[in-house]
Parts: structure tokens; sequence; C-alpha cells
């Protein structure tokens, strides 16, 4: 992620010098410019044609744009921060990803100047000891005690790996768990001192500060520019922080201490005004601030017509919360799956409309009888089409994005907008549990993937095989999400049961469940029967009237957090099949938000969260005797709280963020995420 500012000169180095570095990494390249007046978002895409190139609608500060990058993201992978007058040095991002393993929130590289110098990054927290230091003698003496100044001037420490309390920020690597937990980067510091605050948001979040001298980045300086009124800027943001994370009383001192520094230093060029402005709190409006150009104002969301799977009214799964999600920014027209119209009392081929959920219109639509039969399959849909056709003219909607989330439908005739193919499970795998043909729906696919402008997946295996039934590439992911619970209850006491959230259908591997009942586990579970195969239902029979098993059927999404409260772990005991290795499991990200552990079995989907609390047993392990010693060892607040924060960072809205980057990407010639 880089921020640039009129950072023509500087941008293109940097892009040549990750993209050399990248090797096998698969890395996603944000680039988000601060209304730069030269040549910048030009000289991006020439050196990085695949990335997200975006407009942050304004010069609206440092802090401020990492912020609007990280909206256009789902939080899964680890983020690089890029100054844009860095360069990378070969095997730096890889030596900066080895370092960011268990309570490492944040790792900083050595920098280096123009000349091959080591620069004097690190720092130490500030203090009155530090400021008084600096004030007096700056960067002279120094060989002082550390006490006494902000900056590290011992060469030393920057020749070994250790903890620091921060770092210039002009490259840091964030991982996923630290950014959730600390959230967004704070706005008030235009420039200059945001790295500070968010350094000290990580610690005292838990999380730790690794220097990493293995890792160099060289780093110009100087790509904000320099002036006088950013000088001025620098030292009142120093005492913006303070005001932040101390006292009144700690604060007036410190800012006497800033006060002295400029003093000391009046006949140097620049500070007269930062004596000025420290001294007079009624000119910091004055100061370098954030703007917005008018023309560049993101506009509202456009409508979005989802064209679902299944009806509303159905269980809550990807699609309903998908669409609640992108309702929280805009409007969304969702089409339920046509019927036939003899189940319709007017007998009328006409769409009926109501609005189930703030921001959401559903569309109900009727067809000829027997309308997914083959001879009458081609006039079912000239029908649908046209009625969707007329609804949205009554509603009053031109979509913008038309995304179809069905294994047997196609994109309705005539329905402008980008259209976007999301496949949320492999529908031609399991066409046989849902009671369609793999042949027809095959050749649905193959025909919506040609049709589509986007085609998205709902987890990495089942983009690739998308991409190879489909005969196409570009396949992007669009993982499930998450609504995380807004507080965390106390931790279930150990000895609390496991539970089961879902259908209960073929996709279990139902000789887990009964190893866990033979091993005296208590399991709640929760959901529908959903089997077909009569010797599956035989032996999930017995698994459900076992003694320690309480199932409690299908209960209203709200009462979840309710009944996760008071379990010791989640499971997903997934069967081993080509329909699951390519699914995403709703339920594991469920656990995650109400803070529970989780014991998955090995598909790829949990493998890709590469989540702190996920334990996943391989073929052959023993479930059992794991969810047995999550039983017995309970939760603790502190484990609750990271996998909550887990989970934050997969939450629904950032997936609709991600699927509005990824459309608005497409719009502009090329994917919003793209490997360098």
């Amino acid at each position: 992620m880089i921020v640039t500012y009129n950072s023509a000169d500087d941008v293109g180095d940097l892009l040549d010098s990750v993209r050399a570095d990248a090797g096998e990494l698969r890395l996603a390249v944000l680039v988000a410019d601060n209304a730069s007046a030269d040549d910048t978002v030009a000289v991006a895409r020439r050196h990085a044609p695949e990335a997200l190139v975006f407009d942050t609608g304004g010069n609206i500060g440092y802090a401020a744009a990492i912020n609007s990058a990280l909206a256009r993201l789902d939080g899964s992978r680890p983020v690089l921060i890029l100054n844009p007058d860095a360069a990378v040095a070969p095997g730096a991002i890889a030596t900066m990803l080895e370092s960011l393993e268990g309570d490492v929130g944040a790792v900083v590289p050595r920098f280096v100047g123009d000349d091959g110098a080591v620069s004097l990054s690190l720092r130490r927290e500030p203090s009155l000891s530090a400021a008084l230091g600096d004030a007096l003698v700056g960067a002279r003496l120094r060989s002082r005690p550390g006490r006494f100044a902000e900056t590290v001037f011992d060469p030393a420490p920057y020749e070994m790996p250790h903890e620091v309390e921060w770092a210039t920020g002009a490259a840091l690597l964030l991982s996923p768990a630290a950014m959730a937990a600390v959230g967004a980067w704070d706005e008030q510091f235009f420039l200059y001192s945001e790295e500070t605050d968010y350094f000290r948001r990580l610690r005292d979040a838990g999380f730790r500060i690794m220097y990493t001298p293995g890792a160099v980045i060289r780093h110009s300086e100087g790509g904000s520019g320099a002036s006088s009124r950013l000088d001025a800027l620098m030292a009142v943001n120093r005492i913006r922080y303070i005001r932040k994370h101390r006292s009144r009383p700690y604060a007036a001192a410190y800012r006497g201490l800033v006060v002295l520094g400029e003093v000391l230093r009046i006949g140097v060029p620049g500070h007269a005004l930062a004596l000025r402005s420290v001294a007079r709190e009624s000119s910091w409006g004055e100061l370098p601030g954030p703007s917005r150009t008018a023309s560049a104002e993101d506009p509202d969301p456009g409508p979005v017509v989802y064209l679902a799977g299944g009806t509303w009214d159905d269980i809550a799964g990807t699609d309903r919360r998908l669409v609640s999600a992108l309702a929280r920014t805009g409007r969304v027209v969702w089409i339920d799956p046509p019927v036939s119209v003899l189940r319709r009392r007017s007998g009328a081929l006409r769409a009926a409309v109501s609005h189930p959920f703030r921001g959401v219109t559903r569309v109900r639509t009727f067809g000829p009888p027997a309308l997914t039969r083959p001879i009458v399959r081609g006039l079912s849909r000239r029908l649908v089409a046209g009625q969707i056709r007329r609804a949205l003219r009554r509603l009053g909607v031109a979509p913008e994005l038309v995304v179809l989330a069905a294994s047997n439908r196609r994109f309705p005739a005539g329905v402008g907008g980008l259209r976007v193919l999301y496949a949320t499970d492999d529908w031609v795998g399991g066409a046989g549990l849902m009671g369609l043909s793999p042949v027809d729906t095959a050749e649905i696919l193959r025909r919506n993937v040609h049709d589509a402008d986007l085609v998205l997946a709902v987890s990495p295996a089942l983009a690739d095989v998308v991409a190879r039934r489909a005969g196409t590439a570009g396949v992007e992911v669009l993982a499930n999400g998450s609504e995380p619970v807004a507080e965390l209850p106390a931790p279930a006491p150990a000895g609390s049961p496991a539970i089961l959230i879902g259908q209960l259908n073929e996709r279990l591997d139902v000789g887990i469940l009964e190893d866990l009942v033979g091993a005296g586990v208590p399991l709640t579970v929760v959901g529908p029967r959903a089997d077909r195969d009569p010797a599956f239902g035989r032996r999930l029979d017995e698994v459900l009237a076992a003694p320690g098993v309480d199932w409690l059927g299908a209960r209203p999404y709200e009462e979840l957090a309710g009944l996760m409260a008071v379990a010791s772990v989640g499971i997903t005991p997934y069967a081993d099949s080509p329909f699951n290795r390519s699914s995403f499991p709703l339920k594991t990200l469920e656990y995650l938000g109400a803070g529970l552990p989780v014991v998955s079995t090995d598909i790829p989907a949990a493998r890709w969260l590469d989540a702190e609390g996920v334990d996943i047993i391989g073929s052959g392990g023993d479930f059992a005797g794991r969810v047995r010693e999550r039983i017995a060892a309970g939760r603790t607040a502190d484990g609750d709280r990271r996998r909550h924060a887990v989970a934050r960072m997969h939450s629904w809205d950032a997936r609709a963020a991600l699927l509005r980057a990824l459309a608005a990407g497409t719009r502009k010639g090329g994917p919003s995420q793209a490997s360098l």
C-alpha cells in the first residue's frame, strides 16, 4: 500500500523495486493518491498496470489515505505500507514476513539513504526527558543517555533484530490481527505523529513491534515535501500526540519544552513559524490540513441487483448477509428465484415487491408451470427477465452492479450494470446434492462466466475450480464474512459443551460426530436437517439421539450468539470431498465472532484463514481428542478477544467494500487487486 502526493519522480522506482522483490509472493498493490497535481497516477499505472490506483478525493492526509486504502481490502492478509520515496531491496519483503509471527503486530526494516548509510529510524516513546534533551542539544551530543533523546543514536541496536517502541513509518508491515484490534489510523494527524500514535496503540493492544535489519529499504526522505509550514505542523502534532495519551499537566510541560526547543533555534529557517504556531494555539487551524476536491468526492454507491440462490426467507447464508452489508451503504434489489405462477393466488405473471430489510427491496418473480424443465426453461427466462426489467423501472432503479449468485439462473436480458458472477459453492460438483443435473449446471456456469464482466468465488480452491471448468482466468476471491458479536460476554467455564451450527446434511463427516459421541463429548447441535441419503440419515439419527447430545433444531439467527456464549468450542466437521474442499463454511467465522475457539477438519478455507484459535485436524487425526482438550481447558477473556479480533477483520462490511472495489477496478479495465 502506497500513499502518494505529487510523487511522480519516485513512485515508479518504488513499484519497480516491489515487483523485482516479489518473486513468488502474491501481492495486491494499492496506490492511494491524495489529489496529485503532477503525473503520479499515470506513472503508477504505467509501472503497475494491474494495481488498484485510486483518487482519495483530495489531499486528505496520510492517515486518512491509509484508512481509505484499508477499506478496500478484506483484512485477511498482512499489509506493507510504503512511502513513495522508498525502494525495496532484494529479499526485504520476505524477510519482514518471516518476522511477523506470534504476538508481533508490526515489523519495521533497516532504512538506508541514497549513499547506503544506515538511517537513524528507531525511536523511543515521547517523554519529558527526551523532549528536554532534544530541545537543548537536538542531534548533537549523541552519546547522551537514551532517556534524553527520542531518536536512538547508538549504532549498535541498528545491527540486531529486537523489539522497539516505534520507528519511522516510511515502511512497516502490519499483521491482520493487529489491524483488526487497533482499528483505523487517527485522522487528526494530517501528517506527522500518525505512526507514533499507531505504534503506541499497537503496544497498548498487546502487540510487539520488531525491528528486522535483514530487511533493507532505501528511503530518500522528503516524499511529503518540505516547508516551514510543514515544520510547524510537525511541532504542533507532537503536542497533539502527547495531549491524546498523557494528562493535562504532562502535556502542558511537554508543550513548554517544545517551545523551548523552537526558541533556541529561532535563527534557523522555518523555526520562527514553528515557534509562533506552538505558542499560539489559535493559529493551528492555519497549518496544512485535509482538503477535498469537489470533482473527486466519492459518489454514493450505485444500486445493486442481486439474483440470489435462495429466497429471502431461507436460512440467512452468504447471499443474505452480503446483501445486508451492501444495503448499509447503498440500495440493493434482491431477486428471489422464480417460482411457478400456480403458487400465486392472482395467477398474474407480474413481480411482487416488498421491503424486508432497511435498504433492501425484495422482488419475487413467477414463471410458467414446470419452469425449470428444459422445454420450458427458455420461455421462463424471458418472462422472468421482463418482470425484473419492469420492476426496476417501477422502482426507479438503474443498477450499477448485477450480481448473479445462483447455480441455475442466467443474467437477465436487458438489465444494465456491471455483471458479476459470484460462485458461492461448487455448483457443478454439488449438483447432485441440490437435485440438479451436473451437465446442465456446468453449461449454465460456462455461459454465465462468458457473459460476466467479473467472476468471483467464495474460496481460493473454488476460484481454481471455476476457472478450470469454465476455461477462464482471473477469478477473484470474495470469501464469506462474519458478524462478530458487539460485546463479548464472560467466557464459558471449562467443561461447557462443544457446539455445531448449520444445516445437517451429507457435507458433515458423520463418522467424526460418532467419535465425539463415543468419547463422551457434550455437544449442542443447532440447525435443521437437510440430508437426502438414507444411510447417512440413519447414522445421524443415532448421533442426535445419543446421551450428551442436545439437538435444538433450527433457531433464529438472533439466538445464535447466546447459544455460543455458553459453549467451550465450535466444531466444523466437514467431510473430505471435492465439494467441501471448494467451500467456505460460514460457521467457522461465526464461532470466532463469538470468541469461540474452533476445531475444524482440514479444508482449504480453514488454512486460508490462517487464524489463531482454529485447530485444523487432518485425515486420521484425533478430532474428538482435540475437542475434549478444548473443553477441559476452557476459554479465557484474552483468547476470546483475540479470536473476536480475527472475525472483525473478516466482517461482512469488509466483504461488501471489497466487492465494490473489485467492481470499480473492473470498470477501469483491470481487477482491483492483482498479483505483482
